[in-house]
């Protein structure tokens, strides 16, 4: 087992999909940046402008809905979305690719219920980051406690900050935002429970991508 939590995180807790299909996305990133990491392990992200990842709320003909979506709001770019998709979870290009056509389109879809979580890309930055590939945030978030008996206070704090207990991984408790609106609350609670809680991580559940070699 990796000694780093973070490594460990990424073999374990991350879901990994490949980016060999992926659309080119924007270039550039927003002036906000989130300080990220556990230990040592410290990162900077920043979010990517004209890009949002979706997941559906109900899992069942994920098609219908997506070409639902895509009547309803303008903003959202269908130029190189695939026709017939049968996946609950996907990235979507916005049309207008500045920061705050971002921050607004996630605003916009995290109300519309049938979306369980709409959520950004992150460019990241850091020791051990050789490349810009994109860090996908999904709505997901895994604290390790030092000791067992101190799972009853993470639950309560996991509780009164807007975190539903889903299950747990080899100790670690896997958590998710019950209620997501500004599409960057994985992370920032993530952030927070880390401040907060002695514990041994608490880190914000991404997609990253794996890059094949030729």
């Amino acid at each position: 087992m990796p000694k780093n939590p973070i490594a460990f995180l990424i073999l374990l807790l991350f879901t990994l999909a490949s980016c060999a299909d992926d659309p080119d996305l924007p270039t550039g990133t927003c002036g906000e940046s989130f300080l990220y990491g556990s230990g040592e392990d410290i990162y900077t992200l920043r979010p990517i402008p004209g890009n949002v990842f979706i997941e559906l709320q109900d899992p069942e003909n994920p098609e219908a809905q997506i070409e639902t979506l895509f009547a309803k709001y303008d903003f959202l770019d269908d130029t190189f979305f695939p026709q017939g998709n049968t996946l609950r979870r996907f990235p979507v290009l916005l049309k207008n690719l500045s920061c705050e056509s971002l921050f607004e389109a996630l605003k916009i879809l995290n109300q519309n219920e049938t979306i369980s979580a709409a959520t950004p890309r992150f460019e990241p930055e850091g020791e051990g980051i050789f490349d810009t590939t994109p860090w996908t945030l999904i709505n997901g978030i895994s604290i390790m406690p030092h000791q067992p008996d101190d799972q009853a206070n993470i639950l309560e704090w996991a509780n009164n900050n807007g975190l539903e207990y889903r299950d747990s991984s080899y100790g670690t408790l896997l958590f998710r935002v019950k209620q997501v609106s500004s599409g960057f609350e994985p992370l920032e609670i993530a952030i927070k429970a880390k401040d907060e809680l002695n514990v041994r991580w608490a880190l914000a559940d991404f997609l990253i991508p794996i890059r094949r070699w030729q």
